[in-house]
């Protein structure tokens, strides 16, 4: 029997694992909780457990420089990083700075989330204006660790990814950062172990500045940044891939459903890609989006499957929200009504293809681990509706390997309480069967 047969029969066999049939999704749409206070175009990033989210624009100045953690169970906030706790930045010729901005681009790898769009301030705001190089902290990458829930500078790197007030777009595969950066128009990636940074090829002419970006494997989409301008007059945005084992770009469509300034992150389910709300490229004064909408890379196609609607069934715009996912459904945190027009504090769930909380757990410790020992198998994807992250036997170092760190995050899950020590056991018997699924 064929390694995939043997896949998909263990797949359809598991009565733990929750599938969806390929193509065909009951979307559902709730609201799962609150922040603390009200904001837009912030970072958020899920674990199986709860949302980190944080800086962003409350409607004021300077942006907001706190950090808190939203816990799915309690539907409570906790506080990371407060208004005032600021981290050593490195640079003691800056006395006393604030962290604050509206860091677009984060990206989990293994317990810390990093970040790379911050800035620094002085007390006072020092400088005539907003967007000087004094205030902007142009390669400083800063880190959440969710084992400590501590905020901290990471490194500095050599190259410069945030210049004029913009950030170029980043995100990871593996242990590795991906730039995308625009001052040097080049690919840089940045070794998270060994904190060394590689230049890579150069970037294709209209990548650059606000492009949307998501992981899905060894590739990276990517999406172009327009807005109305008398220049641009209306031009839709595009796609590409960026494969980074064969450090090449390649461009894959434009469409009017691909948004601009859709703040998100690891947006991806059954190994396709979703934008949520935005603004409209083609139209002027910054037109927002209702829409929610999927790209299929096996078919290269977008399709509209629903549109955001408050709890009265009324549709609404949505811009500056952060999107994120996790065990099969999207988190949509914040952003700026434009029905309204107001900030929102909202956090809304949007269920694509829901996966239990033991197959989430396993599928997240393996999707967030080292590249070398997890990978997705995307051959599976025509048979399979869920993108089950299996060993591919080109990559794996060893079965035990993932086992055994799966035993230890979970031991760490029971001493915290989030889980007990018969959801371990049901998580451990779901990653010793996605382990053993390919024969090596």
């Amino acid at each position: 029997m064929s390694a995939k047969n043997t896949i998909l029969i263990l797949a359809l066999s598991l009565s733990l694992l929750i599938v969806s049939v390929s193509g065909v999704y009951a979307v559902t749409i709730s609201s799962v909780g609150t922040m603390t206070n009200a904001r837009g175009w912030l970072f958020s990033q899920s674990t199986p457990f709860g949302i980190y989210y944080g800086f962003g624009d409350a409607g004021g100045y300077p942006p907001a420089s706190d950090i808190y953690y939203f816990d799915f169970l309690t539907g409570t906030n906790t506080l990371i990083k407060s208004q005032t706790s600021q981290p050593d930045i490195g640079l003691p010729d800056v006395k006393e700075p604030t962290i604050w901005g509206d860091p677009i681009y984060s990206a989990i790898v293994g317990d810390k989330i990093f970040i790379a769009d911050v800035y620094y301030d002085y007390p006072q705001h020092a400088g005539p204006g907003f967007g000087l190089p004094e205030l902007s902290d142009a390669n400083g990458i800063y880190a959440i660790d969710t084992k400590t829930n501590t905020f901290y500078l990471y490194d500095r790197t050599s190259f410069r990814f945030f210049a004029d007030n913009l950030a170029s777009p980043m995100t990871s595969v593996g242990s590795y950062l991906y730039f995308f950066v625009e001052s040097e128009r080049r690919v840089y990636r940045y070794d998270t172990i060994t904190k060394q940074s590689t230049a890579l090829s150069a970037l294709p002419s209209d990548i650059g500045f606000g492009g949307i970006v998501y992981p899905v494997s060894s590739k990276i989409y990517i999406t172009t940044f327009k807005e109305y301008s008398s220049n641009n007059n209306g031009i839709n945005n595009s796609l590409y891939v960026y494969d980074t084992l064969k450090d090449s770009f390649t461009y894959l469509a434009t469409s009017p459903l691909i948004p601009s300034n859709n703040y998100r992150s690891n947006s991806v389910i059954n190994g396709k890609l979703y934008f949520v709300g935005g603004e409209d490229p083609i139209k002027i004064d910054y037109t927002a989006l209702d829409k929610i909408v999927e790209y299929d890379p096996s078919t290269n196609q977008f399709s509209v499957i629903d549109t955001l609607k408050d709890k009265d069934g009324i549709n609404y715009a949505l811009a500056g929200a952060s999107t994120t996912s996790v065990g099969g459904s999207l988190y949509v945190v914040g952003g700026e009504v434009h029905s309204e027009p107001e900030i929102t504090d909202s956090i809304i769930k949007i269920g694509i293809a829901p996966k239990d909380l033991a197959t989430t757990i396993a599928e997240y410790l393996c999707k967030y681990y080292s590249n070398s020992v997890c990978s997705l198998n995307q051959n599976l994807l025509s048979v399979m509706a869920e993108p089950f992250y299996l060993f591919l036997t080109k990559d794996y170092k060893n079965r035990g390997d993932y086992i055994s760190y799966v035993a230890q995050k979970t031991n760490e899950f029971v001493r915290n309480s989030l889980i007990t020590g018969k959801e371990k056991g049901v998580i451990m018997s779901v990653a010793t069967k996605l382990a053993a699924a390919i024969k090596k």
